[in-house]
């Protein structure tokens, strides 16, 4: 597994937040960690466009359609989306829009 970036800040208002969003790329797709090292709850709303994956999150993540995903996090709390591929001799490929 390698990362693909050194962590993402997010910003509000103009001001950096703690929180992060790391880009992890592996043989089977890609996973997406956010972290949350603010003493706020942190909310956000991302609409995928996949090519060759889909979305599996975990209990804390709210996946309300098949390509957007909404989650809260607490303060000092992470999640972690997984983009799997489903055929794996295609190659795969995603953009996010994120709202938060």
């Amino acid at each position: 597994m390698r990362e693909n970036t050194k962590g993402v800040k997010r910003v509000w208002n103009d001001k950096e937040i703690n929180v992060f969003v790391h880009h992890f790329l592996h043989g089977e797709g890609v996973i997406i960690l956010f972290l949350n090292y603010s003493d706020f709850t942190y909310e956000e709303y991302i609409v995928f466009e996949l090519e060759n994956l889909k979305i599996e999150v975990d209990s804390k993540t709210t996946h309300t359609e098949e390509t957007v995903v909404r989650f809260i996090l607490e303060s000092y709390d992470h999640n972690i989306i997984f983009l799997n591929m489903v055929n794996k001799k295609d190659p795969y490929g995603f953009k996010i829009r994120s709202y938060y």
